[in-house]
């Protein structure tokens, strides 16, 4: 499952998101550019809400791991080997 959305705190802030076959996701704050990798959640990511509401409560209490392969990843999947 992959989703994008603006935050709605700052106007254009975008982040984009994907759940890992592992359960991790991987996201990135196109706007700010802020790449990471957050670990399986303890519970199920059922739809793209449950997605969005997981990232922002990780994100906002920075538990997530930087990783520029992120960022690759989810915008310029092609250019990944």
């Amino acid at each position: 499952m992959e989703v994008q959305w603006n935050t709605g705190r700052r106007a254009g802030q975008i982040i984009r998101a994907r759940v890992q076959p592992d359960g991790s996701i991987l996201f990135v704050d196109i706007s700010r550019g802020v790449d990471g990798l957050i670990d399986k959640p303890f519970w199920p990511i059922g739809d793209e809400n449950d997605l969005r509401e997981t990232v922002m409560d990780a994100y906002d209490h920075n538990r997530y791991r930087s990783t520029g392969g992120s960022w690759m990843y989810l915008m310029h999947p092609e250019k990944v080997t």
